[in-house]
Parts: structure tokens; sequence; C-alpha cells
């Protein structure tokens, strides 16, 4: 009797140890840019999603996220304001491609996460401007608003720009944790909140970095104190959270084509611009920093723009697509790893950017012109080979005021990011630190060229020759 008791024992613990084993074994076959521990626990926690137990007892919703949220902040659904974000949601969440994916059990609890943190924002937004309405009075410097298809150079334009001591960004955790509680407008007191705010973002960002791994910041590097992008922000109503963006990408046209939305979108987000300034004692033109912004969404967003900064500058960045939509669908293969299984068909995620792509110039080229707000264009590869005169002639184009200060902080920021980018290469063995080709998503050099035709000599845009 005790033997058969022994035997069974021994087999609870084999039989699931031996699945434990041969599902890490698969993970890591399939997907081996993910840790070790992001694959034990993806395989360890399995059996719950199955069954649906815990945190995976509900489908991940939009209405769910919304009812978190208002428990956590006992609120009631009149402080979610314009309710249009909830259609926006559902259509991404319930189209073709998103219904196609599989979460994995942490890109599941990351997405849980996500969604519920935009919901909390949205209402601690409303909350604040409803109990300091003089926020909303705040002035705002007409901001400089740099778009452009992802890895066309938005990112590192954008922070060359707020480098300038007469320029700010939002960065990573204001725009992730940026109400305050104190409603008095004491600087000390706001000071201490934010850097309370901080931490608590700082914290959170290792678990993000953890999930999505060295594969995604090799190609976007991101931080708790660096220059961010208005995507994070614009989660309070727009469904572009990272667990999202594949799906938006594929389908630019569920996020692109709800004007209530977008408009909704940006003028929460001028309000947001507003609480930041207000925060820091920045109330007045006289004594106010101008806001630098970046998203390469702003292509398909442009009429939300308009409406919430009419005096914006539009700074357009290009790169041939050539090099641009075989890096875009590389990083979009990334970012799909860090919140769903692996099975991606690269050729037909290949077919998906090159189409969305040229969807988001074509409408941004047309939008530009209809707004008519004030714009310049950037490429890319004059962006990264002369830095210094590219940002010299944005501002030219402007009729902004290029300092010897902030030249002199722009190359002293140049020298210390290309001796680390030096360190990174050598660690890597000398290659790029990002490396695709179009061929990796079934698609030619050719068939890229054809495509996009009209938008490369539109804007004059040369496909860059390869190094001798």
């Amino acid at each position: 009797m005790m033997e058969l008791v022994l035997n069974t024992l021994a087999l609870g613990v084999a039989v699931p140890l031996a699945a434990f084993v041969l599902g890490m074994a698969y993970r890591m076959l399939t997907d081996p840019g993910k840790s070790l521990a992001v694959h034990a626990l993806n395989v360890a926690m399995w059996p719950q999603k199955f069954l649906r137990l815990g945190p995976f007892k509900r489908e991940l919703g939009i209405e769910s996220a919304v009812a978190s949220a208002l428990r956590k902040r006992k609120a009631d659904k009149a402080e979610l304001g314009n309710t249009s974000f909830l259609r926006a949601y559902n259509t991404v969440l319930k189209c073709k491609t998103m219904v196609a994916q599989r979460r994995s059990v942490m890109g599941f609890m990351a997405a849980k996460v996500e969604m519920m943190g935009a919901m909390v924002r949205r209402i601690d937004l409303s909350r604040f401007v409803r109990d300091v309405p003089a926020v909303l009075s705040v002035p705002l410097r007409p901001p400089v608003i740099v778009m452009g298809l992802p890895r066309t150079g938005t990112t590192l334009l954008h922070r060359l720009l707020s480098l300038d001591p007469e320029a700010r960004s939002p960065i990573t955790w204001e725009l992730l944790a940026p109400v305050p509680y104190p409603r008095d407008q004491d600087l000390a007191l706001q000071e201490k909140d934010r850097q309370k705010r901080r931490k608590k973002v700082d914290g959170n960002l290792k678990y993000v970095q953890f999930l999505a791994g060295a594969q995604f910041e090799a190609i976007h590097e991101f931080g708790t104190d660096l220059p961010e992008e208005c995507l994070l922000a614009l989660t309070n109503d727009l469904p572009v959270l990272s667990s999202m963006l594949f799906a938006c990408f594929a389908e630019p046209d569920a996020v692109g084509d709800d004007e209530e939305v977008i408009l909704e979108a940006f003028r929460a987000y001028r309000n947001m611009l507003q609480l930041l300034s207000w925060q820091v004692g920045q109330t007045e033109l006289s004594t106010q920093k101008r806001w630098t912004l970046k998203c390469p969404g702003h292509l398909v967003w442009l009429k939300g723009i308009k409406d919430a900064f009419p005096d914006a500058h539009i700074v357009w960045t290009h790169r041939h697509p050539v090099k641009a939509v075989p890096s875009l669908a590389s990083l979009l293969k990334v970012l799909h790893g860090a919140y769903f299984e692996p099975g991606l068909d690269l050729h037909e995620l290949g077919r998906t950017v090159m189409s969305a792509a040229l969807t988001m110039v074509t409408r941004a080229a047309e939008d530009l012109h209809t707004t008519g707000l004030s714009h310049s264009h950037v490429m890319y590869d004059n962006l990264v080979a002369e830095p210094l005169e590219t940002v010299k002639s944005v501002y030219n184009q402007l009729g902004l005021t290029y300092t010897d200060e902030y030249d002199r902080i722009l190359r002293e920021h140049l020298a210390a990011d290309e001796a680390k980018r030096a360190k990174m290469r050598s660690k890597g063995g000398g290659g790029a630190l990002h490396a695709y080709a179009p061929e990796d998503y079934g698609l030619s050099a050719g068939e890229l060229r054809a495509a996009f035709e009209t938008y490369t000599t539109t804007f004059n845009i040369a496909e860059a020759q390869p190094r001798a």
C-alpha cells in the first residue's frame, strides 16, 4: 500500500515536471529572444490561463478595465467623461488581427495592467481639472511636433530638439503618472509628489523591460527619465497601448478613422500638458518652455493636432521605404513577441506593414495640406550624417532661435551617444545594433520602390546607397 502511495506521489511530481521541462524547451527553441525567467513564468502559469483561473478568469476587455479602474479610484462613471473611447478600444480589441493572436501568460497580464492604468489616468485627469479648473487656463507656447513612420529618425530628432534649454519634452514617468495628488500649487509640495510618482513608475518600468527583453531596447531605447512619445498619454482615449500596437499597424483605419475619438484624445492631451506645466509653475508664456512632442501616429491624427494645437509646428521625418518598412516590421515582430505566442508569419507581417505604412504617409500628405499646419521636412540620412546641421535647418525653417548654449549641449550629447553606441557595437561583435532586410519579410526592394513611388517622388526621398 505504501509503495503504491509513493509511486503515485512520484508520478504526480514527475508528470508536471516533465511537462514544465518540455514546455521550457519548446519556448526556448521557438522564442529565443526572451529570458529564462519569462519562459518559466509563461510555462508555470499556463494551466491557470487554460482553465481561466485567478487573473485569467475574465476575458481581456475595456469594460472590465474600466470597472477595475472605477473600483480602484472609488469613482462613478460620470468621471470618465466622453465615453467614445469605449467604442475605439472595442474596435481594435475585436478586429480580425487581434482576435487571431494568442496572448502569452505574461502578455495577457501585462495588457491587463496597461489597460487599467490608462483608465486610472483618465479618471485622475478628469478629477484634477474638475477640482482645479485653473489648469485649463494655462496657455501653451506653439509646440514643435515630430512625426514620421517608425524607424525614420523620429526618436533621434525628438531627443535632440528636447535638449534646447528653451524646450521641454514630456518624459516617460510624467506621461505614465501625470496627475499630482496635492491640489495646492505649492512648488515644493508638487516637487515632492513628482518624485514620489517618478519612483513608482521607475519600479513598474523594470517589469516592462523584463517582459520586452534586450531585443526591444536595442531597437528603441526607453527609460524613466527619457523623453518619450505622445502615445503613452493618448492611450487614455485611443487604443494604442503597447499590447495593441501590432493590431493598430495591421489595421490602421481602426484607429485613424474615428474622428470624434481623435479630437477628444488631443483635447485631453492638451489638458495633460497644461497640468504638467502647472505643477512646475510654468503658468505664464513668459516663464514657460516650448513643448516638443513626438509620435509616428500623428501621421493619421493631424486633424486632432489642428484642433488642439492649431499653432503647432510639424516636423516630418522621411526615410526611404526600402529601409524604413523592413525596420518597422522588425520592431513589430519584437513587440508581438512580448505579448503573444510564437508563430508569427513574417511574410504576412511584411505585407501588412507595407500596406499600413503606405496608408499612413498618404493620409499624412493629404491632411497636412488640408489642415494648413506649419511644417518642415527632415531626411533620415541627413539627420544621421549631420545631426547638428539638420537641427539648425529645422530651427531656420520654423523661425526658432538656435543659441550657443544649445549648440554646446548638442555637441556634448552627440559625443557621449557615439561613445555609448561604439561600446554596444563592440559587445555585439561589431555588427549593426539592429539588422533587417526586405527579404526577411517576404518583400523586395523593387516592390517597395514601386509601391511608394508617389511618396518618394513627392518628397524627394533618396534611397541610401550601400557603404563601400
